[in-house]
């Protein structure tokens, strides 16, 4: 998108929401390429914050466009056409990962979005399962707090707050030396002037450092390493602010909350409430915010509600999957008839919807399973039988005149877009055969590590 384009989106001030916006991002993504504009780096951020609980178990996503909207810090009600055109650039988008080349993680390369979708206010989006896998990445992670993104109107200050904030709770505090070219790499800085440090430091990193400090949770300071009078190298030292300094910015901000309520998270761990959600694997963000929006009782209510369904054998996933579509759904318990009626509506929607996102799921997984086993058939022939097949092909309307391309002693056509007709399309066909589902289902355990049961395989004809 270009910056004319961008600048029909119209920053908004939010009510402050009652639970943390804080988005656990894994750290080989936040040092990943930082080519993302600004606009495309917040929408990429609220995406994943929206579908973080569920990377693991799902494959698509949903999220109404208002609260995404919202979530950004825009008023787009009438500019659809903008979160569209954002929406393709992620899908145009690679992300790079272990840029840093630390040996704890090979190369790899994957688009940040594999499918986008607006329909009646809702997006749904797509994350291929590699990357999906990345994003998830328990063993490290960095807090990035979305209510300070809303407020960054700068794509170098946000690439840099991304990529500073998770020093701020190590030994040393800093990020260690960058050199200029890796610096210019993660935070987008490749513009022709950046090569000037004089330039890069007056609208690159002074501007960034000021943005972050002035709106931010946590302090940036620079340090220069030089060899002679030259800048070779910067290290950005981080820290949380002190307390009076929070409240500095809280009055020049209202509604900007910085504060983590360690106390009382530690009394809503002790609630039955939490620890009923906690059995049936609620993760903590969602248990805290489901107790702030239902209270209690609500929440007991919900789980005896789920429970009592469940012994029934009336739910069709996993309790805590279940109870999330609940309170996804806005539904209420121990109430009127209406409400209860309105409940099972709701179940027999969600019942169709993931019956169907099973059934795409199934059929992925299938379509790549059929994939692999004609890769292994083609390479199981012999010189002999693919010399078979190729004079076979021949013979066709299709490879007719094609014969001055094929080599015969590596069984292989010359010319490439012979080559793909042969491969990919007579051959893939010539030797593939039918699966069962047993060998299906026996790929996906140890092929795969996917339970066929919980993908819904054996519930499905």
């Amino acid at each position: 998108m270009t910056g004319k384009k961008r600048s029909h989106l119209v920053a908004v001030e939010l009510q402050p929401k009652s639970t943390d916006e804080r988005l656990k991002k894994s750290v080989g993504a936040i040092h990943s390429s930082g080519k993302l504009t600004l606009v495309q780096r917040k929408l990429a951020n609220v995406l994943m914050y929206s579908a973080y609980d569920n990377l693991l178990s799902q494959r698509t996503h949903t999220i109404p466009v208002p609260i995404m909207c919202a979530m950004l810090g825009w008023d787009a009600s009438n500019r659809i056409d903008h979160l569209k055109e954002a929406l393709l650039a992620l899908q145009q988008t690679t992300l790079e990962f272990n840029l840093r080349e630390d040996g704890n993680e090979v190369w790899e390369s994957m688009t940040m979005l594999s499918y986008a979708h607006i329909k009646n206010g809702i997006c749904t989006y797509r994350y291929d399962e590699a990357l999906a896998e990345r994003l998830f990445d328990p063993a490290m992670f960095a807090m990035i707090s979305l209510q300070v993104q809303r407020r960054i109107d700068s794509a170098y200050a946000l690439n840099l707050y991304e990529n500073c904030i998770r020093y701020k709770d190590t030994n040393t505090g800093s990020t260690g030396h960058w050199t200029l070219d890796f610096f210019r790499e993660i935070v987008g800085a490749t513009a022709s002037y950046c090569d000037d440090f004089r330039l890069l430091n007056r609208k690159v990193i002074k501007p960034a450092i000021e943005k972050i400090n002035e709106v931010s949770d946590v302090v940036v300071k620079v340090e220069y390493e030089k060899q002679v009078r030259t800048v070779v190298s910067l290290k950005f030292c981080v820290r949380d602010k002190t307390e009076d300094e929070k409240h500095a910015i809280q009055t020049a901000l209202p509604g900007l909350s910085f504060t983590e309520r360690v106390e009382e998270y530690k009394e809503l761990r002790e609630t039955e409430a939490f620890k009923a959600l906690k059995k049936h694997g609620v993760t903590e963000r969602l248990a805290f915010a489901w107790i702030r929006e239902k209270g209690e009782h609500g929440v007991l209510d919900m789980v005896a509600y789920t429970e009592a369904r469940d012994a029934k054998n009336l739910i069709n996933t996993n309790t805590r999957a279940y109870m999330q579509s609940l309170v996804k759904s806005g539904a209420e318990f121990g109430q009127s008839e209406y409400e209860k009626e309105k409940i099972e509506v709701i179940e027999a929607k969600a019942k169709v919807a993931q019956t169907e996102a099973q059934k795409t799921r199934i059929a992925e997984l299938e379509s790549e399973f059929n994939t692999m086993r004609i890769q292994e058939a083609r390479n199981a022939l012999t010189l002999e039988e693919r010399n078979a097949h190729a004079q076979a092909w021949l013979q066709t309307e299709a490879g007719h005149g094609k014969d001055a391309s094929y080599d015969e002693t590596k069984g292989r056509f010359k010319d490439s877009v012979t080559k793909i007709q042969f491969e990919q399309v007579y051959l893939a066909k010539a030797v593939a055969k039918p699966h069962t589902q047993a060998e299906f289902k026996a790929w996906l355990k140890d092929a795969k590590k996917i339970d066929p049961v919980k993908i819904g395989l054996e519930d499905i004809s």
